[in-house]
């Protein structure tokens, strides 16, 4: 019984310090330099918000690599279209 209990604040510890973790890669939008991602909207299916995430993950672990150009980090921008 006592195993259990460490195991799970055990587990809520590693929520939460990973929580912790995503809340400071913080995107900065200011840039010269912007990357426009056009997503489809697409209901049936969940390929467009698996997209939309892989294109900020890219542009977050850019920022977190210091990539830049000129010395600015690079921008982005999102938007969803229509299915034509």
């Amino acid at each position: 019984m006592v195993s259990r209990w460490n195991y799970q604040w055990l587990l809520l510890y590693f929520i939460f310090r990973q929580h912790y973790v995503i809340a400071n890669w913080t995107s900065s939008n200011v840039s010269d330099y912007q990357i426009l991602g056009l997503f489809r909207d697409d209901v049936t299916t969940n390929s467009s918000i698996h997209c939309r995430a892989m294109f900020k993950a890219a542009i977050l672990l850019s920022q977190q690599y210091n990539i830049t150009i000129d010395g600015q980090y690079i921008g982005w921008e999102s938007s969803q279209t229509n299915e034509d």
